[in-house]
């Protein structure tokens, strides 16, 4: 197995291969030779778990260890939830308001489930074209708890809602695509470290593997930090190694390189 007991997986564009639109067989089947040996293998990714289960990470034949999703924002070791942020219940009635009453549509992000409030506006209808992700169902909000939100609208409206909601966090990453989250300080990597915190590991004890900027907290509680060569140039000057990319086999020949499989 190498030292590395445990290690955490990007999707989009690290096991995902959106040029080819497949996952890459030869990183999943190395994922398996690891846990095969002993290793821990987690998904951390910025899609919530009820997106993540639709685009197919459950069903790649790897039983994995368990997932953070929204960022950070929700960690589950195994079925058991070790870390949850979500948005004050009173303060997500009144954005949700705030979004109907301008035409803004937005997906909430809940725990294990996720919602439009309501039907596919234009901005909504380019988002997902970008994606190729299907749209959610519309749903009134109720009082769910809600990790965070994605917000189909342009940046002419940042200010507003930032104005609005001081206390939230608010990242604009596409022309129609704005999050907003519980947590300013919500990141991938604290998300890991509430993991090894639970499991007893520590830094000495992870690798992560992503491909951009969103990526890269991840190496605040990881040893390693893995850019596969797809990635983003950006977050190469973060990176402790950068693999071939990952229609090269990237993550199984990195997986090798470390001695895991």
């Amino acid at each position: 197995m190498g030292k590395y007991k445990i290690a955490f997986f990007d999707i989009d564009s690290t096991l995902f291969d959106w040029e080819s639109k497949t996952f890459i067989p030869s990183a999943i089947e190395a994922i398996k030779q690891f846990q095969a040996n002993g290793g821990l293998a987690y998904i951390c990714t910025a899609r919530c778990y009820a997106n993540a289960k639709e685009f197919g990470i459950f069903d790649l034949g790897i039983k994995w260890d368990g997932h953070i999703t929204c960022s950070g924002g929700i960690a589950y070791v195994k079925h058991k939830c070790v870390h949850k942020e979500t948005i004050p219940v009173s303060k997500a009635y009144k954005l949700v308001d705030l979004l109907i009453k301008n035409g803004i549509n937005m997906e909430m992000l809940m725990v294990k489930s996720r919602a439009f409030i309501m039907k596919p506006t234009q901005e909504t209808i380019e988002y997902h074209a970008h994606f190729n992700d299907a749209f959610a169902p519309v749903r009134k909000y109720k009082g769910q708890e809600v990790a965070g939100g994605l917000i189909y609208v342009g940046k002419e409206y940042d200010e507003m809602l930032a104005n609005a909601f001081p206390d939230l966090s608010l990242h604009r990453f596409l022309k129609y695509g704005l999050e907003i989250n519980a947590d300013p300080l919500r990141s991938k990597g604290k998300g890991v470290k509430k993991v090894l915190d639970y499991l007893g590991l520590e830094k000495k004890d992870a690798i992560a593997f992503g491909d951009s900027l969103n990526d890269v907290t991840m190496r605040d509680s990881c040893e390693i930090m893995v850019i596969v060569g797809n990635g983003d140039e950006i977050a190469f000057q973060f990176a402790d190694y950068i693999s071939k990319p990952i229609s090269q086999d990237g993550i199984a020949l990195t997986l090798k390189e470390f001695d895991m499989i």
